[in-house]
């Protein structure tokens, strides 16, 4: 297949996508006003059990932040700190990826 080959199916691959990702959440919010209506929890014989789950808030903090406060920590003799705070550092390779701009 030609570039522009690829490039017409992918788009229409994201359109089906799309549709579909719409049609889903639509089911979603209506199987949370079930679920909430009946004490945050259904279940369904055959398919499953669905449960409303509260989120809780998220943090989060600049790598070059954190990174000048343990190098504070280490300065200043707080040695456990600067530990700690290094030991919870989780980091990983971001896989490549192509984008494209649609010309139409």
């Amino acid at each position: 297949m030609s570039v522009e080959e690829l490039m017409a199916e992918l788009t229409e691959v994201q359109n089906e996508i799309k549709g579909l990702q719409e049609r889903s959440d639509i089911i979603r919010e209506e199987l949370l006003k079930y679920a909430q209506a009946n004490g945050g929890k259904i279940v369904a014989p055959g398919f499953g059990t669905v449960s409303v789950i509260t989120p809780k808030p998220r943090m989060s903090f600049k790598a070059e932040d954190i990174e000048n406060f343990i190098i504070e920590c280490t300065r200043n003799g707080d040695m456990h700190t600067a530990a700690a705070l290094a030991d919870m550092r989780k980091a990983s390779e971001p896989k490549p990826y192509v984008t494209f701009k649609k010309e139409w």
